[in-house]
């Protein structure tokens, strides 16, 4: 049962880094510069893209691409509508 399981702690890892990065990062936007949303993007997506090749060779190559383009599809999901509600909270910098 736990050998079937460990595949999936990549899924956690990357949900685990969603969390990470929304709880301090996002709290402090409002008084942050674009560099900073570029930057915590591209490094969201490295570990979204180490996470997804882990889960790739242990489940499969077509299973390890889905799982990055699902995650960076959220990803992107998250940080526009971010960037819309800053927008909405005239954002200051």
């Amino acid at each position: 049962m736990k050998e079937k399981l460990m595949p999936y702690r990549w899924i956690a890892y990357v949900l685990a880094w969603y969390i990470f990065q929304m709880y301090p990062a996002y709290l402090q936007m409002t008084s942050t510069s674009e560099e900073y949303l570029v930057t915590l993007f591209l490094i969201s997506v490295v570990v979204i893209l180490f996470c997804s090749y882990k889960f790739g060779s242990e489940k499969g190559k077509v299973l390890g691409i889905l799982m990055f383009l699902i995650a960076v599809l959220i990803d992107v999901f998250v940080a526009f509508f971010t960037f819309a509600m800053l927008l909405g909270m005239n954002w200051h910098n």
